[in-house]
């Protein structure tokens, strides 16, 4: 359901013929103010500096299985709702059900990249129509009114193909918009990180949104990393949901990124370092955290001894926000961790990763305001599909039972 950036920099040094001896992982933000892509940046020219030291050949290796599985899981999405609209042709209503429920299931895994939610809004309308065919009419309004609460302004295109549900779908839209409403706070570690509801930006995290249609909202969230995150929320009317957003990902390095972004370091974090250092047979880890100190970036950075465990504190560093003036600085340290010997010094646990004073960002508050789509809905009955006609009032219907499919 979302994008991983997991950039390993390993630094080969002649004290370990047969591992690195130093892996440098990309460094957190703590601050939602970094710029997007600065800590794997900054990482990325401490290892170069590593290598001009004469500390052997380095390499890297940049892994995105998080951004290939919501690839992969919105493909399948797509490909199942086409399946369920063959199969609604094919009046096979109960396998169509079933296979829309696993494209919605899909469409919330791959939420980090869903830019526009109409194809969720119309896999949730074309449920409700299979639904409605196989006489589950209280299921079939609630899937539609899910639709709706994604989309309250949009013209969904079924009802261009029955005048009696686009009758009904005008019944519930009106219902969604009278209805009592909830609120969905989204916050995000660090704070200050870009965010999206139902594929409308609403500033930066935190953020309190109002009036929000109850029913199934697909959140979106840009990380300093430049990692997009996201997921589902329920919203209840006249309640509040929350949602927390952070770095994706159950890899060592992905939980480092995510605790040291908490400003605390403590055993978890160690146990991270300890299995990152493990997979690479590294002597020793080299992480840190990027934050905004007025016109500069402020490094922190941190030695980790996979021997005995040791978590050590160096010199904070600073250079500007493009990085220009950090080579120096990186040349220094680089030189010094190429020579080996005891640097910096011990951190007792648990323990802040700064105590600099960070920005807070303010709470923004904001109502709900959807897209409502552009153009005219075109039908998708398929071809020879043509408009029925307007048999009045929808009565009850009497239907035989389904036969299994």
């Amino acid at each position: 359901m979302h994008r991983l950036l997991a950039l390993s920099l390993l630094v080969s040094l002649p004290a370990l013929a047969d591992g690195p001896r130093v892996a440098v992982v990309p460094f957190a933000a703590l601050t939602g103010d970094v710029p997007p892509g600065a800590g794997a940046k900054a990482a990325g020219m401490l290892a170069t500096e590593l290598r001009s030291a004469g500390a052997g050949e380095s390499a890297a290796t940049e892994t995105q299985e998080s951004t290939l599985t919501s690839a992969a899981t919105l493909v399948r999405a797509r490909s199942a709702v086409q399946e369920a609209q063959s199969l609604r042709e094919k009046r096979k209503v109960r396998a169509a059900a079933d296979t829309l429920a696993r494209a919605l299931e899909d469409y919330a895994g791959a939420a980090a990249h869903m830019e526009d939610v109409s194809e969720v809004a119309d896999a949730w309308t074309l449920r409700a129509a299979v639904q409605y065919a196989a006489g589950r009419d209280a299921e079939a309004e609630a899937s539609l009114t899910r639709a709706l609460a994604l989309a309250p302004g949009r013209r969904l295109p079924l009802t261009l193909t029955s005048p009696l549900f686009a009758r009904e779908v005008e019944r519930l839209r009106q219902a969604v918009r009278g209805g009592p409403h909830g609120r969905v706070v989204i916050e995000s570690t660090p704070p200050g990180a870009t965010v999206a509801v139902d594929g409308v930006a609403y500033g930066a995290t935190p953020l309190r949104l109002k009036d929000v249609p109850p029913g199934t909202h697909l959140w979106r969230v840009r990380l300093p990393s430049g990692e997009w995150v996201g997921g589902t929320v329920e919203v209840t009317a006249s309640k509040e949901a929350r949602v927390q957003a952070e770095a994706a990902g159950t890899s060592p390095d992905a939980r480092i990124a995510t605790l040291l972004a908490r400003n605390r370091l403590d055993t978890e974090l160690l146990a991270a370092a300890r299995a990152s250092a493990a997979a690479r047979r590294a002597e020793a880890l080299l992480i840190g955290t990027l934050r905004r100190d007025g016109a500069s970036l402020s490094l922190e950075a941190f030695v980790f001894q996979a021997a005995s465990g040791e978590l050590r504190r160096l010199p904070r560093t600073t250079f500007d926000e493009d990085l220009l003036s950090a080579g120096q600085q990186f040349l220094s340290l680089a030189s010094e961790l190429a020579r080996g010997g005891t640097l910096g010094e011990a951190v007792t646990l648990p323990a802040p990763v700064t105590t600099a004073a960070l920005a807070s960002p303010a709470w923004a508050e904001k109502a709900f305001d959807p897209q409502e789509g552009s153009g005219p809905a075109q039908p998708t009955q398929g071809p020879g599909a043509s408009e029925r006609k307007d048999e009045g009032a929808r009565q009850p219907l009497k239907r035989a039972p389904l036969r299994r499919q």
